[in-house]
C-alpha cells in the first residue's frame, strides 16, 4: 500500500532528506544507470508514492521516453505540468535530462516548505526562503 508524496508534510527533517534523497537516487537510476536511459518527464509529488516505510517510488511513467543516443529532443507536443517544466521546454520545446532535474527542483521546494510555501517562493529571495524554512524547522 502506497500514499501520496503529499503525506510526508508532517514529517521531521530526517523523513524529508530521505525522500529527498530516495527521489533523486531514483532519477539518477534512470537518467545514468538505465541504458537507455529513461526521462520521465512528468514527476510531480502526484507521481511520487510513499511506502509506509516512507520510502519514494516514483510513478505514472505514461509520459515517459527512452533516449538513446540523443542528450536532448525537440518537440511542439505539450508534455508534463505547468509548474513542473522548465522555460527552455514552454518556450522552445526541449525534452531533456534537464526537464526532470528542474521538476525535481520543484518537488524538494514543496516537500521543504510545504505548499503554502512554495506559492511565495516565486516572490523572494533565496535568503528570504531559507530563513522561512529555518524559523518554520524551530517551530517542530
Amino acid at each position: 500500500m502506497f500514499v501520496s508524496i503529499d503525506e510526508s508534510k508532517g514529517s521531521d527533517w530526517c523523513t524529508r532528506y530521505a525522500i529527498i534523497k530516495g527521489i533523486s537516487n531514483g532519477l539518477k537510476y534512470l537518467h545514468v544507470e538505465l541504458k537507455p536511459p529513461i526521462f520521465h518527464l512528468d514527476l510531480k509529488p502526484d507521481n511520487i508514492l510513499l511506502d509506509w516505510n516512507m520510502i519514494p517510488k516514483i510513478a505514472d511513467f505514461g509520459l515517459s521516453r527512452f533516449f538513446k543516443e540523443e542528450k536532448f529532443h525537440v518537440t511542439n507536443r505539450p508534455i508534463g505540468t505547468l509548474g513542473y517544466v522548465p522555460p527552455e521546454f514552454v518556450h522552445q520545446g526541449i525534452i531533456s535530462d534537464k526537464l526532470d532535474i528542474f521538476s525535481l527542483g520543484v518537488v524538494v521546494i514543496k516537500i521543504i516548505a510545504g505548499p503554502e510555501g512554495y506559492s511565495q517562493s516565486a516572490d523572494m529571495t533565496s535568503d528570504q526562503f531559507a530563513e522561512i524554512v529555518h524559523a518554520w524547522q524551530l517551530e517542530e
